[in-house]
């Protein structure tokens, strides 16, 4: 492994020699690790759907930081849900944080879409607000983490709170504050990174996602891209994959976590990227690849400046 860390401009930098199995990894790879089960969950049912999210405590009495999970898959339900992030929640877990690794509706679920996929990743963030007296979970060092679709919602988390009361989106006054956010491997910026996305989904998934093309409901894309609402006011650690390199072959390079980073820092807020491994969009994820060490570093330095604020 090749590391190189800048300290002044928060950035860290991880290539590796990733084998054959590795940049073969896929999320059902994930998913058939043996991970030890969740020490509870929490069912949150809308609309005839059962939306389940799992608790993992770590040892000691804390009080825990907290890192809320959210799984990728396109914003489809074809793709992944929430199983194949338990290896990174367990391994989280045993580094010390408290995870709750959450779902939510689809864009292609009843329901789901604009604001259904939103106003569900909120609400089910906040129903973890029951169980942190019993579990000792620390409630003012909340992480949001997510991947690829996930890091593009765990962004809109934390920028939740900016969105206007008329916007349908906008979450109940129970909505968990979020103190950092870890997105790994997916955008920021819904508008630039849709020709992307829509070669990389194998379709336009966003425009399913928000029931509309960018120039038909401007405001609406708006309003789902946390870019929109910069600065958010929080640290924000961009882990760059296998996906985010290819985005700009495949769309805008303004849609790349590297742009986010940079539109953030000039907004006032305090970003870095973070490279793991490019080869793949999915080896950061397995607690047992190298490039793995590089995301819990990033998750160690976003908790880390919770607490230079």
């Amino acid at each position: 492994m090749n590391t190189r860390i800048i300290v002044a401009g928060l950035a860290l930098t991880c290539t590796c020699a990733a084998s054959v199995a590795a940049q073969a990894l896929r999320a059902g790879d994930l998913e058939r690790r043996t991970v030890v089960p969740a020490d509870t969950s929490l069912t949150l049912h809308v609309d005839g759907r059962d939306l389940v999210s799992e608790l993992r405590v770590p040892a000691g009495r804390g009080p825990h930081p907290l890192a809320i999970v959210i799984h990728g898959g396109c914003w489809l339900t074809k793709f992944a849900d929430l199983r194949y992030m338990r290896p990174m929640a367990e391994s989280l877990r045993k580094a010390g944080f408290a995870t709750w690794t959450i779902s939510y509706r689809r864009a292609d679920e009843a329901g789901g879409g604009w604001p259904g996929t939103f106003l569900d990743v909120a609400a089910t963030t906040a129903q973890v607000r029951a169980l942190a007296p019993t579990y000792h979970l620390d409630l003012t060092r909340v992480l949001a983490t997510g991947h690829s679709a996930g890091a593009h919602l765990a962004l809109w988390l934390a920028a939740q709170p900016k969105l206007p009361a008329s916007s349908g989106a906008k979450a109940a006054r129970t909505a968990l504050p979020i103190a950092a956010v870890v997105a790994i491997d997916g955008p920021g910026d819904l508008s630039a990174a849709n020709a992307g996305i829509s070669r990389i989904c194998g379709g336009p998934v966003l425009e399913q996602l928000l029931a509309s093309v960018p120039d038909s409901q401007p405001e609406r894309w708006r309003l789902a891209s946390p870019s929109a609402f910069l600065p958010l006011g929080v640290p924000q650690a961009m882990v760059r994959g296998g996906l985010d390199q290819r985005l700009p072959g495949f769309g805008s390079a303004a849609g790349t976590m590297a742009a986010y980073a940079d539109r953030a820092r000039a907004a006032g807020d305090s970003a870095w990227v973070v490279t793991a491994d490019s080869t793949n969009h999915f080896t950061m994820l397995d607690p047992t690849h190298p490039a793995y060490q590089v995301l819990l570093h990033a998750m160690r330095d976003a908790l880390a400046a919770i607490r230079k604020r």
